[in-house]
């Protein structure tokens, strides 16, 4: 895949390369949580979106209902469950599904959700998809992995997020067309690569289809 893109588009090895080194790097779930304000707040966060119940009762005393939506040390959520039901995001199943529940949910979601982004944490130093969208106004993070909905900005700045690269989800359609009418790419691409590389990808695909039509 790596030459493949390598070879089609503008895409310098470099770029490619130091993107790619976040696709290897998985979470350490079992490692000890720093003292960090922001690890801390984010640890929590990860237990009460798994067990919601359970965290509430243990951590009562840190969290509580503000309107339809949860607060935990100034920070505001809701869960992604809420807004797209799925039993695995009661789950450890939910893992390693973020590009391929991103890109499904920005393509058929009925939610005002705009955006379907490619990140790397530099928190945790691996690539991530989320979506982004707007609720009564305000631009949130959608993120299926957590189970979580945030403000961006608190989300952006709990994670200290690199933002790579993001497409809107009508681009998506277009671009999912484009790749799924050429044979070749369908079969030599990889949906992370899809979505660091939307651009590239595109134009390579309208290329593509364009010389098959003459």
């Amino acid at each position: 895949m790596r030459e493949y893109i390598l070879k089609n588009t503008n895409i310098s090895a470099q770029e490619y390369d130091t993107i790619m080194q976040y696709q290897e790097k998985k979470e350490d779930l079992t490692a000890p949580i720093s003292l960090e304000p922001k690890k801390t707040t984010l640890w929590v966060l990860k237990q009460f979106s798994l067990n919601p119940p359970t965290a509430l009762n243990r951590l009562k005393w840190h969290i509580k209902k503000n309107g339809e939506w949860y607060n935990f040390n100034g920070i505001n959520f809701k869960l992604m469950y809420d807004f797209y039901k799925d039993s695995n995001l009661y789950s450890l199943n939910r893992y390693g599904k973020c590009y391929e529940e991103s890109f499904h949910i920005s393509l058929n979601s009925k939610l005002n959700i705009e955006v379907a982004i490619c990140k790397s944490e530099r928190n945790f130093e691996f690539l991530h998809a989320f979506l982004l969208g707007l609720l009564n106004g305000e631009e949130v993070v959608l993120d299926y992995t957590l189970n979580l909905v945030l403000k961006k900005e608190d989300y952006y700045n709990l994670l200290d997020v690199l933002e790579i690269s993001y497409i809107y989800n009508s681009e998506l359609k277009e671009l999912t067309a484009n790749i799924n009418s050429n044979e070749e790419m369908t079969n030599s691409l990889l949906l992370h690569e899809v979505l660091c590389f939307p651009k590239e990808l595109n134009n390579l695909a309208l290329k593509l289809n364009s010389n098959l039509k003459k």
